[in-house]
């Protein structure tokens, strides 16, 4: 198996500010906005108005309803307005870093580390496990190569890891890049250090045990944080088992969903314990080509017209969910290093828990079980990540529920019923109650549920019960849960088949013991059950006796016109001079394409 670099998207600069939005469309710099609520100034009034968001819809569908409203005046984000001693960092290209305005990035860091000085204290390592990294690059200034290594073998050997290829330097400078130097840009974790793991060669190109062994090192040599912006879809154990040892040693793993524009698991992201980043734009959106699905997304972070470092000491500007991913691997080392004793998993609950319900699509139950109350998407995972609300432990949505069915396909047989559990998903600390109905059930169908209100933990079983005369066909059951004002649904897909005519045998008895020197018969009572509406002939055959055993049936075949029962007799003929000994019959019972056998015995002692 190979591991390629994430593909990047070479795009016109200009398309840095395309999207971008109108300068009342988002919050300027890095402050907050409320998530519940919009400022709308109509053409009339004196003030602007606070304008409630409707559930479920997001600031920016807000903005563009009111704006292309011709009596609005202007709208704009209700901004939170806090203290700021933090001036924004004089490097150059500050400005063209849309990534740190979108996620509230100076805000975040007026929190911590609360200035552009050199720390106090020494800062967690992020590992860039990649194609090596341009050290004497003059926005990096903090490259560890003493610790660095070259694992494109398969087995890492200490080495500068310089790089050949740019993808690593591009990706080092979004975690890392100095900040406030006068110089390029400003990296997420400006302060930390960064340890060059070379796994990629001069192509983009490496392999699984180079990746393995890379991830090993990375642990063994103090990394807190490991950026791995590569992968496949292949799994590979090897790769995984790394994974679980970093986070054994008490190092993060992050790495790139991956950008097939598809939810097969992309591998590292899809290891057990690994931290999949999906990337969004300058808008919110997650573009086609970003992997979504519980295997790869994890959060999502922005990942198209990201400016960087490059090597050979200048920059570029990239796109892929390899530009995504370390930028969370940037904040999480902030977080390591606001408080030293939290755990990758404190990590995990924090992005979980902070992260901006991005997007105009619901967000349901969590699948990874990572935090009470945290909700999810398939395409945003818990959300995009936001700077300033992770450092700030500010959660970014208030009180919700979620209705899940489960299973949420039922598959049933005209005249059959099937039955789902109903349960409740309480988010952000919804304490409510849910009340419960059904609709979209066919005709000559119904769909009733045990009980029509939820709360707490409580779960109803909803049981869809078909008739004969339900059409065959597949149909969808809704059920929405309303508490005042918030309305989800929850949909279950419902197959009705009509049944398969067949039919099913049975024998009294199955097995017959006689004692050798006796004549004697046995007969053996076979019935055939129609099922499914069956109707037609079916022959009988029987196979398994010796020559001087002989077996006779009443008919070797029978006419079944209704749903009753039929019945046929085999009856062996066994002699005083009979053998003693085993013999397995086989009874075979076939119509058209139909068959079914039937396995009996007689014993001679």
């Amino acid at each position: 198996m190979r591991f390629l670099r994430m593909k990047t998207l070479l795009l016109c600069l200009v398309a840095l500010f395309v999207g971008a939005g109108s300068a009342s469309a988002a919050p300027k710099g890095g402050a907050p906005a409320d998530p519940h609520s919009i400022l709308v100034k109509f053409d009339r009034s004196a003030h602007s108005v606070v304008v409630k968001l409707k559930p479920g819809e997001s600031v920016g569908q807000a903005l563009a309803t009111y704006q292309s409203n011709p009596n609005v005046a202007y709208a704009e984000a209700n901004v939170i307005e806090q203290a700021q001693t933090l001036s924004a960092p004089n490097d150059p290209s500050y400005s063209s870093q849309w990534s740190l305005a979108t996620t509230h990035a100076l805000a975040g860091w007026d929190t911590y580390p609360g200035s552009y000085a050199a720390p106090a204290t020494p800062q967690p390592p992020i590992a860039i496990v990649d194609s090596g990294v341009d050290s004497t690059h003059p926005d990096l200034a903090h490259v560890d190569t003493a610790d660095g290594a070259n694992c494109l073998s398969g087995t890492c050997a200490s080495s500068t890891a310089l790089d050949d290829y740019g993808h690593g330097t591009h990706v080092a400078g979004i975690a890392a890049a100095s900040a406030n130097n006068l110089t390029g840009i400003a990296g997420v974790a400006y302060d930390a250090p960064l340890i060059p793991v070379k796994v990629l060669d001069s192509t983009g190109s490496g392999s699984a045990a180079g990746v393995a062994a890379g991830i090993t090192w990375a642990a063994d040599h103090g990394a807190r944080v490991i950026n791995l912006s590569l992968g496949s879809t292949s799994y590979s154990q090897t790769v995984c088992d790394a994974v679980t040892y970093a986070l054994s040693k008490n190092a993060l793993v992050v790495a790139a969903a991956g950008n097939n524009g598809s939810t097969t698991p992309f591998y590292p992201a899809a290891c057990p314990g690994a931290v999949g980043v999906g990337a969004t734009d300058s808008t919110d959106a997650v573009p086609y080509w970003s992997n979504t699905g519980s295997a790869n997304v994890f959060v999502t972070a922005p990942g198209v017209n990201i400016l960087s470092t490059y090597m050979g000491g200048g920059y570029a500007t990239e796109s892929g969910t390899s530009m995504a991913a370390p930028f969370v691997s940037g904040l999480a080392e902030l977080l390591m290093a606001q408080s030293s004793s939290r755990t990758p998993g404190d990590v995990e609950r924090i992005l979980a828990s902070t992260s901006t319900k991005a997007g105009s699509l619901a967000y349901g139950s969590d699948p990874k079980g990572t935090c009470t109350g945290c909700s999810w998407n398939a395409s945003y995972g818990y959300g995009r990540v936001n700077v300033y609300n992770a450092l700030t432990g500010t959660t970014s949505t208030g009180p919700d529920f979620a209705v899940v069915a489960s299973p949420a396909s039922l598959s049933v047989t005209q005249g059959g019923s099937a039955t789902s559990t109903i349960s409740l998903s309480n988010l952000n600390g919804f304490k409510g109650t849910v009340t419960l109905s059904t609709s979209g059930a066919p005709t000559g169908t119904t769909a009733k549920l045990s009980r029509t209100s939820l709360s707490g933990t409580t779960t109803a079983t909803l049981t869809v019960a078909t008739t004969t005369s339900t059409p065959a066909g597949s149909y969808t059951v809704t059920v929405k849960g309303v508490s005042g004002s918030l309305t989800h649904t929850s949909t279950v897909t419902l197959t009705v088949a009509a049944p398969v005519p067949d039919f099913k045998l049975s024998a009294s008895p199955t097995a017959y013991s006689v004692r050798h020197g006796s004549a004697t018969t046995k007969a053996y009572k076979i019935t055939i059950a129609p099922s499914g509406g069956f109707k037609g002939t079916v022959s009988l055959a029987a196979d398994g006796l010796p020559p001087n055993l002989p077996g006779k049936w009443s008919a070797t075949s029978v006419s079944i016109t209704s749903t009753s029962s039929v019945t046929a007799t085999y009856t062996v003929s066994i002699p005083a001079t009979a053998a003693a000994g085993s013999w397995p019959i086989t009874v075979t019972v076939t119509s058209g394409s139909i068959t079914h056998t039937l396995a009996l015995t007689l014993t001679v002692t």
